[in-house]
């Protein structure tokens, strides 16, 4: 039996600093069963089934995707939208009604981070989704709202996949990073990731005058001297006399071996937290206790998979650290609770419900 020929249309592909490229990458290099090809931006690695053609997400470029479509011949067209690349530009939101009108091939879209978005975020997104029968979204919090936006189409929940897959085991490489990250041994409270000012850092640094006087702050991502908010946190960070470490740019391999050693993952976000957080889920991969803010509609449940707070207050977080750095029997409850609800975040079942999404559309 032929492969199904599956083109994706995305602003984004690695190297371009876009998490919906990335997600992407996950995806296709797990889709077993499919032929597949991604038509993205200029700038994207090229390879015989990544076509880097588009100058950019202007109408002018209608012609270039449509001759790869075209040359690609797809069964299937998988839009991703929103991504970095497309900016707020009006042709994103009009290419998927040429696709419909001009290749009347069967398409499905992504929608990535609705319910995060601006009212005129929303309505872009919304125009662009209206000629799907299919929408997949990563979340509850998307499905729910948009059911109530399109009554009539099929709203898919998949899960995002981990951005952190779990290391392989290497003695000599996790001593290695316990000797440069905590060579005292003391417990660790790590957080890792992308840092904006909606990350609560801040408030985490501020929450250490009250942890535990045996107790390091590890902050896993990378510096850039360029960025007013990393100068300014890292300011904070020389004037505190709270043990912290900020460790820079780590390949993926050892920031799983950081999560290893570690104790507690504290991911305090400004705003409630959601499965479309990669570190979120990484964390829950490795089977780490959790600590991040509630309240969650999610697969998160409080005190049995994540400590959930109420807000992230610099008071909420010395609370919750102290809670479960002093608790082991909690911490280990925590810590089987995160890792036995990652099942639906390990990508080749977030394939494998692709696949399925696919069959339906040739079926129907």
């Amino acid at each position: 039996m032929a492969k199904l020929k599956i083109t994706f249309i995305s602003g984004s592909w690695p190297p371009i600093k876009c998490g919906v490229g990335d997600y992407l990458f996950n995806l296709v290099n797990n889709l077993k069963d499919e032929e597949v090809s991604v038509i993205t931006s200029i700038g994207a690695k090229r390879s015989k089934n990544i076509l880097a053609v588009v100058p950019s997400w202007k109408f002018s470029s209608w012609g270039i995707i449509n001759d790869n479509l075209i040359k690609t011949r797809p069964d299937i067209v998988h839009f991703q939208y929103p991504t970095v690349p497309y900016g707020r530009r009006l042709f994103p939101n009009i290419l998927p009604w040429l696709i419909r009108f001009r290749i009347k091939t069967p398409s499905v879209i992504t929608l990535h981070e609705y319910h995060n978005a601006s009212w005129l975020g929303k309505k872009r997104i919304e125009l662009t989704a209206r000629p799907f029968k299919n929408i997949i979204v990563s979340n509850i919090q998307d499905q729910v709202d948009l059911k109530d936006k399109f009554r009539n189409k099929k709203i898919h929940i998949i899960r995002v996949g981990t951005n952190i897959a779990v290391a392989e085991e290497n003695v000599k490489k996790l001593q290695k990073i316990k000797n440069k990250y905590n060579p005292r041994s003391r417990e660790v409270v790590l957080y890792f990731g992308y840092i904006d000012p909606s990350k609560g850092i801040e408030n985490l640094i501020e929450s250490m005058i009250d942890w535990p006087a045996n107790t390091r702050l590890i902050i896993a991502t990378r510096y850039d001297s360029t960025n007013a908010y990393h100068k300014k946190l890292k300011d904070i960070i020389d004037k505190s006399e709270g043990d912290i470490v900020w460790t820079g740019y780590l390949p993926d391999d050892d920031v799983s071996r950081l999560m290893t050693i570690s104790d507690v993952v504290c991911l305090p976000f400004s705003q409630p937290v959601s499965m479309r957080r990669g570190s979120m889920i990484a964390a829950m991969v490795h089977s780490k206790p959790i600590i991040t803010t509630g309240p969650s509609q999610e697969v998160l449940k409080h005190n049995r998979n994540c400590w959930l707070m109420n807000n992230n207050s610099a008071t909420e977080i010395s609370k919750a650290v102290n809670r479960v750095i002093g608790d082991r029997e909690l911490a280990k409850k925590l810590a089987k609770g995160s890792g036995q609800s990652s099942s639906d975040f390990v990508w080749s079942k977030i394939a494998e419900a692709h696949t399925a999404i696919y069959d339906l559309l040739i079926k129907t």
